[in-house]
C-alpha cells in the first residue's frame, strides 16, 4: 500500500511539473472562463420575463407579457421564465426558472384571480405544473460548467497522451518492467493521480470564477460533483490512452484535433441547439457532451435525469477501467 501511494505521488508530480500539462489542465481552460466570461457579462443580469393567456380577459396586475392568442403563446413557451394560462377556474403554470422572484410572481396571478373569480362568486381551482421544460442556465453558468467540463477533458486525455507518450518515447516502460510492478498497479497509480489533478484544476477554475465573476450564483451538489468528476475522468484518461496506442508519437496531433472539434460540438460553450441538424446528431457521438451534462446536472441546471446521470457514472467508469486496465497489460507487453 505504501508502494501504491508512493508511485501516485510521484506521477502526481510529475504532470504538475510538465509545463504543457499544467497549462492545459488549468491556465487554458481559466483563459477561456475569463475570456468567455467578460464578452457575456453584461448578458448575465438577471431579466425575469413573464407571460400569461387570459380566457375570459381577467385583469391581473402584475409583471408581464399579455397574450391573446394561446396557441402563439403555446409557441413561445421557451421564450419566457414563467407562462400563466388561465382558463375558465384554473391555472397552469408551465415554469422554466424558479427563485424567490418567480415565486412571487406566481403567488400574485393567483391572488389575482383568485379575487376577481371569488368577487364573481366561483372557486379557483390551482394547477401547478413545475418544471415543465429543462431550467435554463444563465450564459456565465452556461459558461463557468463548460469550462469545467474542458478541464476535465485536459486533465485526463491531454495528461495521458503527454506521460504515456514520453514514457513510450525514453524507454520508461521497459525499465519498469524490471521492476516489482505489476501493469495494473501502474495505471491504476497514474489514473488516481490524475483524479486529483482534475480536482484541483475544477477547484482552481471555481476559485477564479469567484474572484472575477462575484454575480455567478450557482449551487453544486458536492455529491454528484464528486461523482461527475471521478467517473469522467477516468473516462478521459482511457481515451488518451487509447488515442496514445493507436496513433503512437502523432497522438498529440489527434488529441488537439479532437479537442477542436469536442470545443465546438460538445455544447461547452454553445448550446448544441444552434448547430445544424446534421451536426446536432453527430453531437450525440462526443463524449465530450455527456460529461457537460453530468457537470451541469451537478449544478442543478440542464435536463438530465438523475437516473440517466447515474448511467453515464457508470458508463464512463466502466469503459474508463475497462481501456486503462487494458492499456497497461498491452504497453508493458508491447514493450
Amino acid at each position: 500500500m505504501k508502494s501504491f501511494f508512493e508511485l501516485m505521488i510521484a506521477l502526481f508530480k510529475q504532470s504538475f511539473r510538465n509545463r504543457a500539462a499544467f497549462f492545459m489542465n488549468i491556465i487554458f481552460p481559466a483563459i477561456f472562463l475569463i475570456m468567455f466570461g467578460l464578452v457575456f457579462k453584461d448578458n448575465n443580469v438577471e431579466k425575469y420575463k413573464y407571460a400569461y393567456y387570459s380566457q375570459s380577459n381577467i385583469p391581473l396586475n402584475v409583471q408581464g407579457e399579455k397574450y391573446d392568442d394561446k396557441n402563439l403563446l403555446t409557441k413561445n413557451i421557451s421564450k419566457y421564465d414563467i407562462v400563466a394560462f388561465i382558463e375558465d377556474s384554473s391555472i397552469t403554470f408551465y415554469i422554466n426558472y424558479r427563485d424567490f422572484n418567480t415565486e412571487s410572481w406566481i403567488n400574485s396571478v393567483k391572488l389575482d384571480v383568485e379575487r376577481y373569480l371569488n368577487n364573481q362568486k366561483q372557486i379557483i381551482r390551482i394547477v401547478d405544473i413545475k418544471k415543465t421544460l429543462p431550467t435554463m442556465p444563465s450564459q456565465l453558468a452556461f459558461i463557468f460548467t463548460g469550462t469545467l467540463a474542458i478541464s476535465i477533458l485536459s486533465s485526463g486525455m491531454f495528461s495521458s497522451i503527454t506521460i504515456f507518450s514520453d514514457y513510450k518515447r525514453h524507454g520508461l516502460f521497459k525499465r519498469l518492467k524490471v521492476l516489482p510492478l505489476s501493469p495494473l498497479k501502474f495505471v491504476l497509480d497514474f489514473s488516481f493521480s490524475q483524479f486529483f489533478i482534475s480536482f484541483i484544476s475544477v477547484i482552481s477554475i471555481r476559485l477564479i470564477a469567484l474572484l472575477m465573476f462575484s454575480d455567478l450564483n450557482i449551487k453544486i451538489n458536492v455529491i454528484y460533483f464528486l461523482i461527475a468528476v471521478f467517473s469522467t475522468t477516468f473516462g478521459m484518461i482511457s481515451l488518451g490512452i487509447v488515442l496514445t496506442l493507436l496513433f503512437g508519437k502523432a497522438s498529440s496531433l489527434v488529441g488537439q484535433f479532437l479537442y477542436t472539434v469536442f470545443f465546438f460540438f460538445s455544447g461547452i460553450y454553445f448550446p448544441i441547439s444552434f448547430l445544424p441538424d446534421f451536426l446536432e446528431k453527430l453531437s450525440y457521438f462526443m463524449p465530450v457532451k455527456y460529461v457537460v451534462e453530468m457537470i451541469r446536472f451537478s449544478a442543478g441546471l440542464g435536463s438530465l435525469s438523475s437516473k440517466m446521470f447515474l448511467i453515464y457514472a457508470l458508463f464512463f467508469t466502466g469503459i474508463g477501467l475497462f481501456f486503462v486496465t487494458w492499456a497497461g497489460y498491452f504497453v508493458f507487453h508491447e514493450e
